[in-house]
Order: C-alpha cells, then sequence, then structure tokens
C-alpha cells in the first residue's frame, strides 16, 4: 500500500470511530460505554502525534516522479503533521493522561445534579446550563434570576474544587515539554500558524477600540436602573430580555427548521449532498453547548466524492422565552459550519478536518457569518412571521438592531474576558494557581472588560476551558468576529444587499470552502475580499451613531420590498434527520421531502412546547 493510501486509510478509521463515539457521549446515548472515548481519543491522539509519519511524508515528497495531485496530498499531510506530531515521548505521555484526567472531569460533572435553588421554596431544581442562561435574559423575578446565575457560579465552584486546576497544569506541562511558554502559546501556534503575542496585540487593540462603547452602555444602565442594574443577574434582562420575549412570537421554534433551509437555499448554499444529524433541544446529561463535528470529512478520492457526514446539536428548550431565536441562532451558525466542511473538494481527508491546521478562526468565521442574518433588519422583515404570517413589526425591528448596535461592544468584550483569562491562568506558576486566585482572576478580568462586577455567564463556566481541543482557542470567535464585519462590508459594496444573496453561498464554496485548509485564516480573508484582515469594519460599526443605524434600517427594509423573493425548492443537496438522543423524529433527502421534514419536526417541538407548559 503506497504511503498516500495508508494515512488516508488509518487517518479515516481512526477519525470516525472517536467522532462517533463523542457523539453518543455528548448526547448522552443509550449504549455509549463509559470511558470507550478517552481510549479513542488516546488512539487517535498517538496516530496524530507520531513524528515518525512526518519523517515518511518528508521522504517520499524528495521521491521522484510525483504527479502534481501526490505532491499536494503530501503537502497536505505534511503540514497535518507539522501541527500534530510531538517529537517528546514524555509530552505524548503527557497528552494521554491529559485526555483521561478531562474525562473523568466530564464524567463526574455529569453526575454532579448541578443546577439551582429555587429562592420561593429553597429546593434544588437540577437543570443545564443553558436554561439557567435562558432565566438570566428572560424571567421577570429579580430572585429566580440571581439564582441562575448563582447555579452558573456554582459550576466555577465545583470545578475549581475538582480536578480542573490538575488539568491546567498538566496542560502546561506539555507546553513547556515542547519547547513554548505555556499551553496557550503552543495552541495558537499551531491553529492559527501564528504566535500568542500577534493575537494578543490584535485583541488588545480591539479592546481599546471598544472600550468606551461599553462603558458609555454599562452607565446609560446604572443611570437609568441604579447600581443593581450592573449586577449579572439584572443586565442582560435589562438591556436584551424584553425585547427577547418581543421576539418570541414572530422566531418560533417550530417553524426554525424551515426558516433556515429557506434563507439557507436563498443564498446559494448547498450541503454537497452530505449526510446530517441535527439535535437542537436540551435535555439534563446532554453536552450544554452547541457544535458541529464531523465523523466523516468530504474529500476527493482517486476522483470520487467522498461525501461528509455530519453532526451538529443545539441547546433550545421548548416553552422558554427565546428558545426559537436560540434554535435558529444554531441552526445558522452549526449549519454554517456544516456548508463549509461539506464543500471542502481537497484530494485527502487531512485537508477538510476541523482540528490543526485547520483555522479555528476560519472555521468560526462561516459559522458566525451566517448566524448574523437572522438580525439584519431586511432578513427579519421578511423570515420573521407570526403564526398568521404577519411581518415583525418595523418598531421591533428598529429596536432589535440598536439593541445589537449597542450591545455589541459589551458583547465582544464579553467574549475577550476568556482568552485573557486563559492566559492569565496559564501563564501563572503551579503554586500561584489556587482555587482563590483563579476565581478572583476570573473576576478582575471581568470587571476590566465589561465594567460589571462579574458577567452573566462566569467565565469559568465557559465550557470550552475543560476540554483541550477548545481550550486556548476563544480569541478564534473575535478574530472571526472581525472578519464576518469584513465579509458583510465587501458583499454589500460588491452586490448591494445580503438578503438572498445566491453570490454568497457561491462565491464562498469557490473561494474558501471547496480549498480545505491550504490557506491560512488571514490569507482565505484577503483571497474573498481582495483586502487584507483588518478590525476596520468591527470598530466603524462599534462606534456608529444611532441615528446613522437607524436610517440605515429604513433603507435596508424600503430595500427588501424590491429584493425578489426566493420561491424555490428547498434544495440543499442533503440528507438530513432531525433527531432527540437515540429518537429519529424526522427526515429529508431531497428538495421535494424538506418542507415534510420541517413540519413533522415542528409539530413534535410544539407537543414538548405543551408538555412544558403543565
Amino acid at each position: 500500500m503506497s504511503l498516500i493510501l495508508e494515512l488516508r486509510d488509518t487517518f479515516m478509521e481512526l477519525h470516525e470511530h472517536k467522532e462517533t463515539l463523542f457523539w453518543a457521549q455528548a448526547m448522552d446515548l443509550t449504549g455509549y460505554v463509559t470511558g470507550s472515548l478517552e481510549k479513542a481519543d488516546i488512539e487517535m491522539k498517538r496516530f496524530t502525534s507520531d513524528p515518525s509519519w512526518l519523517s515518511k511524508v518528508r521522504e517520499e515528497e524528495a521521491r521522484s516522479g510525483l504527479t502534481s495531485e501526490e505532491k499536494l496530498i503530501l503537502d497536505g499531510w505534511r503540514r497535518f503533521f507539522d501541527a500534530n506530531a510531538i517529537e517528546s515521548e514524555r509530552a505524548r505521555k503527557m497528552q494521554e493522561e491529559m485526555v483521561e484526567m478531562e474525562g473523568e472531569l466530564a464524567r463526574k460533572k455529569m453526575d454532579a445534579k448541578l443546577g439551582y435553588t429555587d429562592p420561593n421554596t429553597g429546593k434544588h431544581l437540577q437543570t443545564s446550563p443553558v436554561k439557567l442562561r435562558l432565566m438570566l435574559m428572560t424571567n421577570d423575578d429579580e430572585a429566580m434570576r440571581k439564582a441562575a446565575w448563582e447555579g452558573l457560579h456554582d459550576i466555577e465552584k465545583w470545578l475549581l474544587n475538582d480536578d480542573m486546576l490538575d488539568i491546567f497544569a498538566k496542560r502546561n506541562e506539555i507546553g513547556a515539554a515542547l519547547g513554548y511558554d505555556d499551553f496557550y502559546s503552543w495552541r495558537v501556534q499551531i491553529n492559527e500558524g501564528i504566535s500568542k503575542r500577534v493575537v494578543f496585540d490584535k485583541l488588545d487593540d480591539l479592546e481599546r477600540n471598544t472600550r468606551d462603547a461599553c462603558k458609555r452602555l454599562v452607565d446609560s444602565v446604572k443611570k437609568e436602573h441604579g447600581e443593581d442594574g450592573a449586577q449579572p443577574w439584572n443586565f442582560d434582562y435589562l438591556t436584551q430580555g424584553d425585547l427577547t420575549k418581543q421576539r418570541a412570537p414572530y422566531l418560533s421554534f417550530d417553524t426554525a427548521v424551515e426558516r433556515w433551509g429557506r434563507s439557507f437555499a436563498a443564498l446559494g448554499i448547498s450541503m454537497n449532498n452530505a449526510k446530517l444529524q441535527l439535535d437542537l433541544v436540551d435535555r439534563v446529561g446532554k453536552y450544554e453547548n452547541g457544535f458541529m463535528h464531523l465523523p466523516h470529512p468530504s474529500f476527493i478520492d482517486g476522483g470520487e466524492h467522498r461525501t461528509g457526514v455530519i453532526n451538529f446539536t443545539a441547546n433550545a428548550v421548548p416553552g422558554q422565552p427565546g428558545s426559537g431565536q436560540r434554535a435558529l441562532e444554531t441552526l445558522f451558525h452549526e449549519g454554517g459550519h456544516a456548508a463549509h466542511f461539506a464543500n471542502v473538494m481537497m484530494p485527502a481527508p487531512c485537508f477538510g478536518q476541523e482540528f490543526a491546521p485547520t483555522s479555528t478562526a476560519l472555521e468560526e468565521t462561516q459559522s458566525m457569518f451566517m448566524d448574523n442574518f437572522i438580525t439584519d433588519p431586511d432578513w427579519l422583515q421578511r423570515y420573521a412571521l407570526d403564526k398568521d404570517g404577519k411581518p415583525m413589526p418595523s418598531e421591533l425591528i428598529h429596536a432589535t438592531v440598536e439593541e445589537s448596535v449597542r450591545t455589541l461592544a459589551h458583547g465582544m468584550r464579553g467574549w475577550l474576558c476568556v482568552p485573557y483569562f486563559e492566559k492569565t491562568i496559564y501563564e501563572m506558576s503551579d503554586l500561584e494557581r489556587t482555587p482563590d486566585a483563579v476565581m478572583d482572576a476570573a473576576r478582575k478580568i471581568e470587571n476590566r472588560m465589561a465594567f460589571q462586577p462579574a458577567l452573566a455567564r462566569p467565565t469559568l463556566s465557559v465550557p470550552h476551558l475543560q476540554d483541550n481541543e477548545s481550550s486556548a482557542y476563544y480569541h478564534a470567535y473575535i478574530l472571526a468576529q472581525m472578519a464576518v464585519f469584513q465579509f458583510r462590508d465587501f458583499f454589500r459594496k460588491r452586490d448591494g444587499h445580503l438578503l438572498d444573496n445566491a453570490n454568497i453561498g457561491r462565491d464562498l464554496a469557490k473561494v474558501i470552502w471547496s480549498r480545505g485548509n491550504e490557506k491560512n485564516f488571514m490569507q482565505f480573508i484577503e483571497a474573498l475580499t481582495g483586502e487584507e484582515f483588518s478590525a476596520k469594519a468591527t470598530v466603524d460599526l462599534v462606534n456608529k451613531d444611532l441615528a446613522t443605524v437607524h436610517r440605515e434600517v429604513d433603507d435596508a427594509l424600503a430595500n427588501e420590498k424590491k429584493l425578489p423573493r426566493f420561491d424555490g425548492p428547498i434544495d440543499l443537496k442533503h440528507d438530513i434527520t432531525m433527531i432527540h438522543g437515540d429518537k429519529s423524529i424526522s427526515r429529508s433527502q431531497n428538495a421535494s421531502d424538506f418542507p415534510a421534514m420541517a413540519e413533522a419536526y415542528g409539530a413534535w417541538i410544539r407537543e414538548m412546547e405543551k408538555d412544558a407548559d403543565k
């Protein structure tokens, strides 16, 4: 067997096995065997970190008579092993120990019965962090909101009283063994191909340019509602909660799938014949954050397209105000990830897998570009309809857009808390990294960034920190959001509008998606927009005056009426199954049965909402 075929087959066998188990564990599926994911993850990491593969690839690259496709494939595998191979046997052993420690932490957390204490009854209620965050946003009772925040804060305390500090230390041991200052320095270098210093130079610049806008918002809330308005259990409710409830009839959960499919079809987006599973509803035991993983990457194998197999999930809560908006956000966000990876058309699976050297910032740009649509005024006027088919009132659209602009700086600075916090804890010595010191660092960074005593979502409760594959990469969301605004400016200037613009799907597939990880983040941004990556569009939006914002909303609403409506079939070139844990709800394999799938799923959601009301 040639080296190229051996690499393909070994990677695919290990990757599919690990990802199948990852889904089973994250979704809490019946039949999952405790500990099997860690074993599969260790086997996968033994392959990816094995330096002998890198030597073999380099030897093969030096061979004469290679075809241009063979050279491309070998270059892809060399970059893959350059990013992942670990020369030190000691570091490889520590990596396996880290995986086992994280697996043990995840098992303990699942059994911990975390939740909140009802202030009216004194009874502890087990519930998911997702429901707690929705309570913070929409519950009218301040005591209940405070109880929800304390439930999230309990996650922080639980982590620091268990194994999390040992995991931080183990990660740093690995970084040091590989010649880096710390774990963060290593992860950002292999994921983005740039140094930690370069990343934080860009984050520092964004912090400076969003500081005044954020402080103005917090000061205005305190002026209107008193100092308590800045408390973490009050702030989001006061700035966003009422509008979330007002929007709910126009962004219902039961119609979310149809709305998502129609909008993606109008944008010219194809899933390239991928097979997708979507699990959108929250439940106890399920992983607490939306994600997309692909057990089978899309690639061209000897001229034949091996289509992607993709899983993605959300944590919407039927019957809870804002659940429909959350479902839509996740469908657009994770659907953006799915479209990206489903359309990779490179000649080996190493180009289309979601880990290094694939840029996390590039991945998140594709997903966040999509989820930004659902707060656009023209999208809301066209797609946000109530059960009688009436559009969202223009007054509510104006308020929604104003809210998104006013809170943008605060929201981005909330994201900044995570990378600045992780940078701080990984730069601590093991002796300095005590529970009190770590908790104190989280609160000080939140206060510096958000001008509040704490964030509504306490930094340590963010699940990304608990897994090595998602730790030390939250900066990617911020870089991605900056790129999103640059993308939006590019398409608006070139095409005049974003709504139902079929050029968007075609251009993203051609310029970025099809090429996999052939380029890095900044190279792909420039390839699409013709300009270097820049924060200019972000800074301009954060500091835009509200009179201009409302004038632009009026223009967008007027223009929407002139733009043709997409009335074609919802043909995403797809095979989609809607599931809930082990249960299959509905399925669509082509354009003709997509409406029936969406309606069957909507009917199931309506039954869930009835049960929630009881």
